[in-house]
């Protein structure tokens, strides 16, 4: 994968690690570019960004949005935290039913 110099400077400059996608593993890339165009299309195309620092607020709104009160239909039309604690609900129960056997 090419980075830019340009985003390896803002990577540098807020201080983010970057971690290259390995080619053995391609679905991360997928992943990758699905949630840059979700960001771009329904973030940055309708929001008015005026300065970074209420860009980065408004980001966060977003994200909190999108994964707590947006349901998403490929997911039974639950949010995605919803999905974690389901899951996370079912693994713990299997686990407990798995240590009293």
């Amino acid at each position: 994968m090419l980075t830019s110099r340009i985003f390896r400077h803002f990577l540098i400059h807020n201080q983010i690690k970057d971690k290259q996608i390995t080619k053995s593993y391609p679905q991360i890339q997928e992943k990758v570019e699905t949630d840059n165009k979700i960001v771009k299309n329904e973030f940055l195309a309708v929001e008015g960004i005026p300065n970074i620092d209420d860009g980065k607020q408004r980001y966060d709104m977003f994200v909190k949005a999108y994964n707590e009160t947006r349901e998403h239909g490929g997911i039974n039309d639950l949010t995605p935290s919803e999905m974690f604690l389901q899951r996370l609900i079912t693994s713990s129960t299997h686990q407990e039913l798995s240590s009293k056997a």
